[in-house]
């Protein structure tokens, strides 16, 4: 399901020009999912991610809940710069 999400997306990211180049998703993916008691937290989080991670960087975050949530994954796909 999430191979579809992003390969649709990214269609339609070109196909609607939104952006002056080429777009393209990374290779890996992740999906998290929070009760419905946790919507405004979310939102809040999405609100000030910029700030968030100007002391805690994505990919260190993205380690944090994969060890909180005790899913073992690989280090080549753990998010990288271009």
């Amino acid at each position: 399901m999430v191979r579809d999400v992003k390969s649709l997306s990214s269609r339609f990211i070109s196909e609607s020009h939104f952006i002056p180049f080429r777009f393209e998703w990374q290779t890996g993916y992740g999906c998290f999912s929070y009760s419905r008691s946790q919507v405004d937290a979310v939102c809040r989080y999405i609100a000030n991610q910029n700030e968030h991670h100007k002391s805690v960087s994505l990919e260190d975050e993205i380690r944090q809940m994969l060890d909180k949530f005790d899913i073992e994954y690989d280090e080549k796909y753990i998010l990288r710069d271009p």
